[in-house]
């Protein structure tokens, strides 16, 4: 059970960034550091400014009530008291402002040249490469990444927690860089030994007597699809000790304040990237180790190349896992500088997240412009849309508060095919998620270790989830049996969980099912237009009109939403903590309006209930009446007003 604070509602909370680096951190980097010019000559005088009270007045005016900023960046205890000091002035004028405060902790890395001055004996601490090399941090030779299977390293993170917690007032901590690469020291090399022991008969599964002389695999085995079981198990390992790690510094957080809260960036989601296999994170597992993650990508949200480029992934995959996804996205993957332009994109981001069910906030409004003289929220055509879109939100909380999705239909996400099928498993998942969110078909992602909840849905799909235990078989053949119904891609079923071929495939006894359908080819195979890893830009894919009218015949009378409107049109279908039943629509291609957008819902959906068109971008954004739903067929239709950003048709009883 989750036990996230209950003022971490996405709903209630609007955060900013905040200058997550210490001035001295942007003076070491010298270039830019996520867009800051860490050796301008200006930098003090911005720096200043990011601190001041003026800043904090304004961003709370604007409807600004979370704040995440520096704290510990991996230069000592002791050398960054000074940054600290600043860290808790800047807590004290939020809080007076009704802003909370959480604090950017490095996870991953240490400025190990003052670092080592404090604690020499850190250098054991250090992930090394299979050269015996510590491991560098995106090639900065002054940044060195320590091994979380450290117990000195772990415990002297709870000194940082501790003193942040208590001494400098913070509402939780932010762990940046909260991954765990690919490790060759004496630690790593001795716990997977002792780790490979659990394995029943090695013989069978491995083809060895024993692990006496086992070592650790290359690293680039890593990549493409993965057969080898030892590094299945080494892959295994490493999530198994990252998750170790940050459950027991999530449990020290809630000893130092049972109300703080967590929030990780272990790079989630990054397009194709396997980062089980390469950061040691599985997102299902990972979930249950913090309260919210940052979603650090390129996916922007924007309709371009005709493409629509979206954060609905991480919205879904943070809701099944458990956490709250925290959009910190970049246009063109241009990480630091590809920030908004114009007030359609700054409206589009906040409209995506708040619908989404994400943590909406501007990433982007106190970065400096003009050489220091300004932030870019002192430009009015950044500023007043965002302001607006804030106050909208801020006035609408009953709409958005405690808020779920409404979803038949679920997409499953195969751990073992994600984690060692990747190259094969993912285009198809992603082709998938593409066509529902562009045929705006509600859906949810669903993880094949919680198929206890499969009766919430009406249809699973399988996209070619190659790897599919026993028992997970079992589930949804039962699910079947009990009036679900099933779509299948590709090699859906072919191996189990260690990526081995079945004589039989593990739903062969569903073949012919009424409510079954089998697609033996992946007609939703999607193909990213971007470099792999950083983003995903694909079009949808050309059966995607065939897949969705398929759908829809699997749902049949059961079908809760159909909606009208250009396939860059997104539909949310989520009800509120209050019982607000939400239609949320976001246009994408926001530099003209989508006219003649009907809504169609399911007659009990509507019946007893009073509805209402709410946009921000209405003249009267607090309330509008649309008229009265038509009865056609198997459902009530409703004709919408023109859709600019962002529009909520709202059913409340």
């Amino acid at each position: 059970m989750n036990d996230r604070p209950e003022w971490l509602d996405p709903g209630k909370l609007r955060w900013a960034w905040w200058a997550w680096e210490p001035d001295y951190a942007y003076r070491r980097q010298g270039h830019p550091m996520a867009g800051v010019i860490g050796n301008a000559r200006w930098l003090p005088r911005w720096y200043d400014r990011i601190h001041a009270e003026e800043t904090v007045e304004m961003m709370a005016a604007a409807g600004v009530n979370l704040a995440v900023t520096h704290f510990f960046k991996g230069f000592g205890l002791e050398y960054e008291q000074e940054g600290m000091a600043r860290t808790k002035e800047l807590v004290a004028r939020c809080h007076r402002n009704g802003i909370r405060v959480i604090g950017y902790t490095q996870f991953g890395t240490l400025y190990h040249e003052q670092f080592f001055q404090e604690v020499p004996e850190a250098e054991k601490w250090l992930e090394l490469d299979e050269q015996g090399k510590p491991r560098a941090w995106s090639g900065l030779y002054y940044r060195s990444r320590a091994c979380c299977r450290h117990r000195e390293f772990i415990d002297y993170l709870k000194r940082c927690i501790s003193h942040g917690l208590t001494e400098t007032g913070l509402d939780g901590i932010h762990f940046d860089n909260s991954y765990s690469m690919p490790c060759y020291c004496e630690n790593c090399r001795r716990e997977f030994g002792e780790f490979l022991k659990r394995q029943p008969e090695p013989r069978e599964r491995f083809g060895l007597g024993s692990f006496a002389k086992i070592g650790l695999p290359p690293e680039a085995k890593l990549e493409g699809s993965i057969y080898d079981p030892l590094v299945q198990e080494w892959i295994r390992f490493r999530i198994e000790g990252l998750n170790g790690a940050l459950g027991e510094l999530r449990k020290h957080i809630r000893q130092c304040n049972p109300e703080a809260a967590i929030i990780a960036n272990p790079c989630l989601p990054r397009g194709e990237t396997n980062l089980a296999a390469l950061r040691g994170v599985e997102p299902f597992s990972y979930g249950r180790t913090v309260d919210m993650i940052w979603a650090e990508n390129g996916q922007f949200p924007r309709a371009e190349n005709g493409c629509v480029v979206h954060q609905a992934h991480a919205f879904r995959l943070a809701e099944a896992a458990g956490y709250v996804a925290v959009p910190t996205t970049w246009k063109h993957d241009a990480e630091g500088s590809g920030l908004p332009k114009k007030g359609a994109d700054v409206v589009l981001g906040l409209a995506e997240t708040i619908a989404f069910g994400g943590l909406p906030g501007l990433n982007w409004a106190l970065r400096a412009r003009d050489k220091g003289n300004g932030f870019l929220f002192d430009e009015a055509i950044l500023r007043k849309p965002a302001e607006h879109y804030l106050q909208f939100f801020r006035q609408h909380e009953e709409l958005y508060a405690e808020s779920r999705p409404f979803a038949q239909v679920a997409l499953l996400y195969g751990a073992s095919a994600n984690m060692f099928d990747r190259p094969a498993c993912y285009p198809c998942f992603f082709g998938m998620e593409q066509i529902c969110v562009q045929k705006k078909i509600p859906y949810a992602i669903l993880s094949d270790s919680d198929l206890s909840r499969l009766s919430e849905f009406d249809l699973l799909i399988l996209p070619n989830v190659s790897c599919l235990g026993e028992r997970r078989a079992e589930a949804i053949t039962a699910y079947v049996e009990n009036g679900g119904s099933l779509l299948l891609t590709g090699r859906t079923g072919e191996c189990d969980d260690n990526f081995r071929e079945y004589e039989l495939n593990a739903l062969e006894a569903l073949r012919g099912h009424q409510r079954v359908v089998w697609l033996p080819d992946t007609p939703e195979k999607a193909v990213n237009e971007l470099p792999a890893g950083y983003s995903v830009r694909v079009k949808l894919p050309a059966a995607a009109g065939k897949l969705a009218t398929l759908m829809g015949k699997l749902l049949g009378k059961r079908r809760l939403l159909a909606v009208d409107a250009p396939d860059t049109v997104t539909a949310e279908l989520r009800s509120s903590g209050a019982g607000v039943l939400c239609v949320h629509l976001v246009n994408y291609r926001n530099e003209r309006a989508a006219r003649g957008v009907t809504v169609a819902l399911r007659p009990d959906l509507v019946a007893g209930r009073e509805f209402h068109y709410y946009s921000p971008d209405a003249s009267d954004a607090k309330t509008g009446k649309v008229a009265k739903p038509v009865k056609r067929g198997n459902s009530y239709r409703f004709a919408l007003p023109p859709l600019k950003t962002y529009g909520i048709l709202a059913l409340t009883e």
